[in-house]
């Protein structure tokens, strides 16, 4: 049995700076994460939820959200199961801050952006780019919303978030 194919997960936005620190596995904590992920992995029968490539090895788990600019809300969906490559395309920020620690190389982030974009591609999807100055002018506004419960941004502001990420 195989997995439906969902490339749209690749289509994700990141997550908006002000709720960067807030994940529903550490909010909810280990064991509420330990049943996400093992519910995720049955869902994907060893299978990639984003391209369908079968695993031969533990696969990532990406928790996925509904970001409404318009609200200044992210509301957690689900956790899926993803290969590495798919995951790293998600969360190409990070990625790129690994090529800048020598951890990936240019040409393996090429990779991951080439195969990724092909994937939308093929599924007639782009990845959306989000407005570029809304978190400075809304800050205080953000919320995670998990399970109808809203949690508030970590930070203050865009500076006391910089110290943090920023190198």
């Amino acid at each position: 049995m195989s997995v439906q194919k969902r490339p749209e997960i690749l289509a994700q936005l990141g997550i908006p700076i002000p709720l960067h620190s807030l994940a529903p596995r550490t909010l909810l904590g280990s064991a509420w994460w330990q049943a996400e992920r093992i519910k995720a992995y049955t869902v994907a029968n060893n299978h990639c939820v984003a391209c369908g490539k079968k695993q031969k090895f533990q696969m990532d788990i990406h928790e996925r959200y509904d970001i409404n600019y318009k609200t200044y809300t992210m509301t957690y969906v689900e956790s899926v199961a993803l290969c590495g490559l798919c995951h790293q395309f998600i969360h190409l920020g990070f990625t790129a801050s690994q090529v800048k620690e020598g951890i990936l190389t240019p040409t393996e982030m090429m990779k991951i952006l080439t195969r990724g974009t092909k994937i939308l591609r093929k599924a007639g999807l782009t990845r959306p780019l989000p407005p570029s100055t809304v978190f400075l002018r809304t800050w205080d506004r953000w919320r995670l919303l998990i399970n109808n419960v809203e949690y508030k941004s970590k930070f203050k502001n865009y500076e006391s978030w910089r110290e943090r990420y920023a190198s």
